[in-house]
């Protein structure tokens, strides 16, 4: 499995330096304008890229409403004189539960998949809203308790590049005996050091299990050597 890694970079996080950060959820509920075209002097595009016949979708916005409310946006002049900006580094879904919290200081994530969370958590870090992180992570530990398949998590965890808590998460969700070696060998060949270190750290802590099943030797050189530095520095 190739890694599908989409995240780019953000058009609006260029250093902000406020003396206080105010949080979206701290102003009054705007919901009942949200992604409304009526009065909307800005709109977010969005395209699945993946699907060639997939239709642009738009989240409708008001300037002065993101400008008041995110102190991103107001730092940031590029987009002021536009009407609209396409958005390329997240689906649709996730950002648009990010303008909801905007306009709500409410943060709906009920219909959100295990990828949208991550890239929601994501937002959350870049346009500096914890409480948008601290939800996602919530229904990232819900949406895990029922959903384990690996290749939908090793997409996820490719996707939480630069949030290692949330790639430590998502790892030691899906790790068994059963894929400890694809789990390291996943880690080995792209270089997730995260991932190495905790399908080091489940042999360790299964040693006999693993040991009963599974032979060091029969690995391949490089990984056995990596998984043995992994493990002694455990």
């Amino acid at each position: 499995m190739m890694p599908m890694n989409r995240r780019s970079v953000h058009m609006f996080t260029t250093p902000c330096i406020e003396s206080k950060h105010v949080s979206s959820s701290s102003y009054g509920d705007a919901s009942d304008i949200y992604d409304k075209e009526e009065f909307a002097d800005f709109k977010f595009c969005f395209k699945d890229e993946s699907k060639d016949e997939s239709p642009i979708q738009y989240l409708y916005a008001h300037k002065a409403i993101l400008s008041t409310r995110s102190s991103v946006f107001r730092c940031n002049d590029g987009w002021k004189d536009q009407s609209e900006v396409f958005i390329d580094y997240c689906s649709y879904e996730a950002f648009a539960a990010y303008l909801f919290f905007i306009y709500s200081g409410q943060i709906e994530v009920s219909s959100l998949n295990l990828y949208q969370t991550v890239e929601l958590y994501d937002l959350g870090e870049e346009y500096m809203e914890p409480k948008v992180k601290s939800k996602a992570k919530q229904h990232l530990s819900a949406k895990l308790n029922s959903e384990r398949s690996f290749d939908e998590i090793m997409i996820c965890y490719q996707r939480a590049n630069g949030h290692q808590d949330i790639q430590q998460m998502l790892v030691e969700n899906v790790i068994s005996l059963n894929n400890c070696i694809q789990v390291a060998e996943f880690g080995f060949d792209y270089n997730y050091d995260t991932m190495l270190k905790a399908a080091a750290k489940f042999i360790l802590e299964n040693k006999k299990l693993f040991s009963d099943r599974f032979d060091l030797q029969d690995l391949d050189s490089d990984l056995a050597k990596a998984l043995l530095t992994s493990l002694l520095d455990s």
